[in-house]
């Protein structure tokens, strides 16, 4: 925090790189776009003969591993972008599009779903393989679909496509500027607020409460949020009942889900680099002023 309201760029250099790599080690090099400095043997031999530090950048492939390094200078590092250094940012790309690929199959799941039940298409098998997908990739899930289950005699599956469901819909209205919902049947302007009045009003999300105000005040939505109705209801969601956090499986799913605005990491990463997407930023003052006044 200090350096980086001096305005200074850090680079972290590591002498070799471990593995398995600490997770110190994987934030430093999140944080530096996938872009990894070590000063070996080689490194300082090219340092002398040139008469400058001279560091080898290891660069993430995409795959789990690294490409081939190549010997940088400090002059080759961008450091105008964010609170760290890198020679190229090799994970913007690669984390929005891992992002789309996740929604986009529960997304197609939504879809089959409402075709083969559209009274209650969160019951459907559709979602069984995307679930299972987060049950052996997300922790405390298994966990959590039991002790859902105990508690309040639903699936936990149902509850995380409803859950998909409400979070897409706020997504999608405020990537369009206009309400575009996916369950429930109000309309109108005011139709995202109604909608999340509403279910946040019902016994079945107001647990998720928490989630979703931090889901609605990361996007251009944000100032849903200063309406007496909503800021009510959450406001008694949350006396009501004990509130899903960030370390609780579902968090973890729809930060798996919509990392753009629940896993802090990745929207740090892309902030920085101005690369969040419309919809995950602030809104701008002629937008609030817009949809408020039709509200």
């Amino acid at each position: 925090m200090h350096y980086d309201a001096e305005g200074i760029a850090l680079v972290w250099i590591f002498n070799t790189l471990e593995e398995p790599m600490p997770q110190g080690f994987h934030d430093v090099v999140a944080m530096q776009r996938g872009n990894a400095f070590v000063f070996d043997d080689e490194a300082e031999a090219a340092s002398i003969e040139r008469g400058t530090l001279v560091l080898k950048c290891f660069m993430e492939n995409g795959h789990g591993g690294w490409r081939e390094p190549r010997l940088v200078a400090l002059d080759d590092l961008q450091t105008g972008s964010g609170r760290s250094a890198f020679v190229e940012d090799c994970r913007s790309e690669a984390l929005k599009r891992r992002s789309k690929q996740e929604r986009a199959r529960w997304w197609d799941a939504m879809k089959s779903a409402r075709e083969e039940r559209p009274n209650s298409p969160e019951y459907s098998n559709h979602y069984e393989d995307p679930w299972s997908d987060m049950k052996s990739g997300v922790p405390g899930v298994w966990e959590w679909e039991r002790d859902f289950w105990i508690e309040r005699s639903n699936r936990a599956r149902a509850h995380t496509a409803v859950l998909y469901v409400i979070l897409c819909s706020v997504a999608h209205s405020a990537a369009a500027r206009r309400p575009v919902l996916h369950i429930t049947k109000f309309s109108g302007e005011s139709a995202v607020l109604s909608m999340l009045n509403s279910k946040l009003s019902g016994s079945d999300f107001k647990h998720c409460a928490s989630l979703i105000e931090t889901f609605v005040g990361s996007t251009s939505l944000s100032y849903l949020l200063e309406k007496d109705s909503l800021r009510r209801i959450i406001a008694e969601a949350k006396q009501s009942e004990a509130q899903v956090d960030q370390d609780h499986a579902l968090w973890r799913i729809m930060a798996r889900l919509f990392p753009e605005v629940l896993d802090g990491l990745v929207r740090a990463e892309l902030a920085d680099l101005g690369q969040l997407p419309d919809w995950a930023s602030p809104p701008s003052a002629g937008l609030e002023t817009e949809m408020a006044v039709a509200e």
